[in-house]
């Protein structure tokens, strides 16, 4: 536990450093403007959950487990389509105030993993400027970046949102590498 002694302001100051960095990507450049799209008939598509009003949780449609792709009835609606996912989350107002905690909190995990990582990657006290700035962006970019390839490969995320968050995950290493390379202990 030396390394949260000794990395607690870097691990804090990257944390906060990447929660700007996400606000600024998603508010400020315009490369996540064009990540979502609006159904052509979201009113139905409203309309029709309405009915069933389904609890938050994570859906698939045609819903098929294992070997129910191969009844044919299952076959038939996936080569009709549209076959798809769909996260429903609580109706109501977005709550940014916890979506914001839960954020910088996330940021923070990341950070103290990543330290961890260096310091017993032997990057000690004292650690040069360029080592601290290699191994925290890398590892960093890493979690950032490579968590969320199996959402492409198998719930049909479009690779161009991953190629988006590709470029969100290298700010993250960036920010990072240059926050605990700057404040690394001497």
């Amino acid at each position: 536990m030396q390394f949260l002694w000794e990395l607690w302001i870097p691990i804090l100051v990257s944390g906060g450093m990447c929660f700007v960095w996400a606000t600024l990507a998603s508010v400020v450049l315009p490369y996540h403007r064009t990540e979502w799209k609006r159904l052509p008939t979201e009113h139905d598509v409203l309309e029709a959950l309405r009915k069933g009003l389904p609890a938050p949780g994570l859906y698939s449609f045609p819903f098929a487990r294992g070997t129910d792709r191969t009844r044919a009835d299952i076959r038939a609606a996936l080569e009709k389509g549209p076959v798809g996912y769909v996260a429903i989350v609580k109706s109501g107002r977005v709550d940014m105030t916890r979506m914001v905690v839960q954020s910088i909190i996330f940021y923070a995990i990341v950070s103290t993993l990543v330290g961890w990582v260096a310091w017993n990657a032997g990057l000690k006290l004292g650690a040069r400027y360029l080592p601290v700035f290699r191994m925290v962006g890398t590892v960093t970019t890493m979690v950032y970046v490579l968590g969320s390839v199996p959402e492409s490969i198998w719930f049909g995320r479009p690779w161009k949102s991953w190629a988006i968050q590709l470029g969100d995950g290298v700010g993250f290493g960036v920010v990072t590498a240059a926050t605990f390379a700057w404040l690394w202990p001497q």
